[in-house]
């Protein structure tokens, strides 16, 4: 059976939630097949100057798929990735403390693969503030501790940092206001994203852990740290999605 690996807290205090042995092992393994066939490009050819940051290296990313709405493909696709959607929606009470009530709170998600080789990871960041929440599923059928990869999480009073410093905490100086940029990434300077998150410089991590889903309540700044060169050939696959807020619904 699946097992919340989440700390003693109670789940109302931690704006995170950790589920082992999210799937059965024969889905895992479906899904880990799916990965040997789907095709992944270079998010730093991609998407260069969006949310990985030049520094963030070679992370590879496969298509969006919409469970409601169509991304780059929408549920069902005939692919393992149903499996996990579906699992997602029919254990959705778990996600509550996080999250709030499927289809009144949040009423959408998508799914995304992805692949970390060695020396790639992704810069802090919090995700738009029309998500509810997000999610991350390991893939892998195998991880090491000395691999890396981890999930970095903020301290919880960090979901008050003001909207107004954007997802990467990096506010756009007055004079870039007549482009229409009122945040900025952080992959040229980043010392008010760095005085900001340094001001309390606390938090809690979690291994990507094989068949692992952890599921974050929006605003809640994150990071992956970078796979380590003891991985070797061993890359981080896996899942990530986004649990859009219902219109209307207030931020959490």
């Amino acid at each position: 059976m699946p097992s919340d690996a989440q700390s003693s807290a109670p789940p109302s205090v931690l704006p995170f939630l950790v589920i082992d042995d999210f799937l059965p092992p024969d889905i895992q393994r479906h899904i880990w097949l799916y990965f040997q066939v789907e095709n992944f490009a270079r998010v730093d050819v991609s998407s260069p100057t969006g949310q990985w940051a030049w520094h963030d290296g070679a992370a590879l990313r496969g298509p969006t798929i919409g469970y409601r709405a169509k991304w780059h493909a929408k549920y069902p696709t005939g692919t393992a990735v149903d499996a996990l959607m579906e699992n997602i929606v029919r254990q959705e009470e778990r996600f509550r403390p996080v999250l709030g009530k499927y289809d009144s709170d949040w009423n959408d998600f998508s799914a995304s693969p992805a692949l970390y080789p060695s020396g790639a990871g992704l810069s802090w960041h919090r995700d738009a503030e029309n998500n509810a929440g997000s999610f991350v599923y390991y893939v892998h059928p195998a991880w090491n501790v000395e691999w890396g990869g981890e999930l970095l999480l903020g301290d919880p009073a960090q979901m008050a940092i003001p909207a107004a410093l954007g997802p990467f905490f990096n506010p756009a100086p007055p004079d870039l206001n007549d482009d229409g940029a009122s945040w900025l990434n952080t992959h040229l300077e980043n010392e008010r994203a760095s005085e900001t998150l340094l001001a309390s410089g606390t938090g809690a991590f979690v291994m990507p852990k094989p068949n692992r889903l952890v599921v974050i309540r929006g605003g809640l700044p994150h990071k992956i740290a970078k796979v380590t060169l003891v991985a070797g050939a061993h890359m981080r696959a896996s899942i990530t999605g986004f649990f859009k807020r219902t219109a209307g619904k207030p931020t959490r």
